[in-house]
């Protein structure tokens, strides 16, 4: 039974009010003299989407992973219900980030619910293609929101859309995502032919049916059937085959200099993040390695994070620190995981003896 009221939130509020830095636990290389994140500044786009967000900010200041220093521009996706957005048209999204404004990068945008996963459409088109280079999308999911999509955008479609309508979004690459890649009738066929890279976390093999050809994708095997229009794929996956293999594969085969990275925090295990839809397999220390290994050879535009638990009045500290964790991760910040692990581990206790989790 979950927690209700504010009075079991400030509890927990409480702890992470109370965070510090301990020293042993901190990349000194990444140290001013007082103790937090070098003076660099991040620019950051905040989806002001649901009540999640302006909660785990707290701990990002707190932290000093965002700082007074650092550029933070505040979309505002709705002015009515935010359940509006769920189905919405593609113009509507971009023109959301059209006062996007950043230099170097990477550019961060921190979002809410998974639900709302489609808000990545909008940054990518409104202002990431605004540099005008050709990138490779690296979506890090439980599910691969590659759902063949007509009309209006959701976050079940958002992906594949992206990839057709951008004239610089080459190229998707799905890692983790067991649900929808497994199942032919949830991903949009034409992907496979831009040279979609499909790296399931365990579920191996799919089978995709009205192919008319037999698709070029990186996989164990194949089989394809002429007469059946259909393919029987056989994926690479994380569980058999590591996280830096995995990832490596995809690099490889990555043409562009350019990448976008999108977390929806669904693809890590319930020990790292609850979320409002169900849970994957990965860990933490899995995609920080993931991204690690795009970041030393990509040029990474942006990184985007979504996928918090609405459903919750009190929200769940141990993801908000999953958050931090992967934000710490693309700022080199003053941070190691076992910081992270370590409050992972003591809000999930607490969470627990509050009755907000099992």
């Amino acid at each position: 039974m979950r927690a209700s009221g504010r009075g079991a939130w400030l509890n927990v509020y409480a702890s992470i009010q109370g965070v510090t830095t301990p020293q042993g636990q901190v990349k000194g290389r990444f140290m001013n003299r007082a103790g937090g994140r070098a003076p660099t500044v991040t620019e950051y786009v905040v989806s002001n989407i649901d009540h999640t967000v302006p909660q785990y900010m707290e701990l990002l200041h707190k932290l000093e992973l965002v700082t007074d220093q650092d550029s933070v521009h505040t979309i505002n996706p709705s002015t009515a219900e935010a359940n509006e957005l769920t189905a919405t048209d593609p113009e509507d999204l971009m023109a959301l980030y059209d006062d996007v404004v950043f230099n170097d990068g990477p550019v961060i945008m921190l979002n809410g619910s998974g639900t709302y996963h489609h808000l990545t459409y909008g940054m990518c088109r409104g202002a990431i293609d605004k540099h005008e280079v050709p990138y490779t999308m690296f979506h890090f999911d439980k599910h691969g929101d590659s759902r063949p999509s007509a009309g209006s955008i959701d976050c079940g479609n958002y992906l594949s859309k992206l990839t057709k309508d951008s004239p610089y979004a080459t190229k998707q690459v799905v890692i983790g995502a067991d649900s929808m890649v497994d199942n032919g009738k949830w991903m949009d066929t034409e992907v496979l032919d831009k040279g979609a890279g499909i790296y399931p976390y365990s579920a191996a093999e799919a089978r995709f049916t009205k192919m008319d050809h037999e698709p070029d994708v990186d996989c164990v095997s194949k089989q394809y059937d002429a007469d059946k229009h259909w393919v029987d794929v056989k994926w690479h996956t994380v569980e058999k085959e590591g996280i830096d293999t995995i990832v490596n594969r995809a690099l490889d085969r990555t043409e562009t200099d350019a990448v976008y990275i999108t977390v929806d925090l669904d693809v890590l295990s319930p020990e790292y993040a609850s979320t409002d839809w169900s849970n994957g397999k990965m860990s933490l220390d899995e995609l920080l390695d993931a991204i690690k290994l795009i970041r030393e050879e990509k040029q990474v535009l942006g990184i985007d994070i979504t996928g918090t638990d609405r459903s919750l009045e009190e929200s769940c500290c141990h993801t908000y620190y999953s958050i931090a964790a992967i934000v710490n991760e693309v700022t080199d910040g003053p941070h190691d995981r076992e910081f992270f692990k370590d409050n992972i581990k003591t809000e999930r206790g607490i969470l627990r003896t509050l009755g907000i989790l099992p």
